[in-house]
């Protein structure tokens, strides 16, 4: 149980990684969406590797204080060759709506019907307090946090200020249940924490049903995370 939710924790700390760049961009033009201070460029670049062959993509949906609804913040895509996952990353320098995603999305993988997920954190914060709690690097020092606590920091920050930019903190907080878990000595509740994993996935987002789901999951652990490499353009104006 415990190497299923790592997985699926670090799927979501490599959509944290991101670099910015200045550039004008093809696939903004051709969408009429700014993806932010050099992301468009990055865009360009994963469409002309991916040409159209990508089997998934990923969407990372966030809950941003200033947003009414989710947000999203990254756009990974996923492409198998030679018994290898290699894993496109797509760092937004801005929040777009799911909408705006999609447009983008399927104009870097050649307008092709693709699989996808959106997720969240968030769906998957309850499995804090199976753990006792973690320990959380924010701007001012290491905190304890429960699962509430942790909902709290990851949408506004400590105190409702944002001493800390939304993408780290959710790098650190994912930091903080991985370590956690790792150097955890007792077994958790095997049915609460089934019932938090089943309840998360029900909240992705996806075109694929829950079997669907459970499959890919199931390819992803087959492959091994060794096996998964991941990829981020460093463009010329990088």
């Amino acid at each position: 149980m415990n190497k299923i939710i790592i997985s699926a924790l670090i799927i979501l700390i490599i959509f944290s990684f991101s670099q910015s760049v200045i550039s004008s961009s093809r696939v903004e033009l051709e969408t009429g969406v700014n993806l932010g201070e050099g992301a468009g460029e990055i865009a360009d670049i994963i469409a002309d590797k991916l040409n159209g062959q990508a089997f998934l993509i990923l969407y990372e949906a966030m809950e941003v204080s200033e947003f009414e609804n989710e947000v999203v913040s990254t756009i990974m895509f996923l492409y198998e060759e030679d018994d290898q996952i290699y894993l496109y990353n797509l760092p937004l320098r801005t929040f777009l709506d799911t909408e705006d995603a999609q447009k983008i999305a399927r104009e870097v993988n050649g307008h092709l019907d693709t699989d996808y997920l959106r997720m969240n954190l968030g769906y998957f914060i309850d499995v804090i307090d199976l753990y006792g709690g973690i320990e959380v690097e924010t701007a001012e020092g290491i905190r304890s946090m429960d699962s509430e606590a942790a909902d709290s920091y990851l949408k506004s920050g400590l105190y409702d200020e944002y001493p800390l930019d939304h993408r780290v903190r959710q790098e650190n907080l994912i930091n903080g249940v991985i370590q956690r878990m790792s150097n955890y000595d007792g077994n958790p509740d095997f049915l609460e924490s089934l019932s938090i994993l089943y309840s998360g996935a029900q909240r992705i987002d996806s075109n694929l049903g829950f079997l669907g789901k459970s499959l890919l999951g199931i390819r992803f652990i087959n492959y091994g995370f060794e096996n998964i490499e991941f990829y981020q353009p460093a463009p010329e104006n990088y």
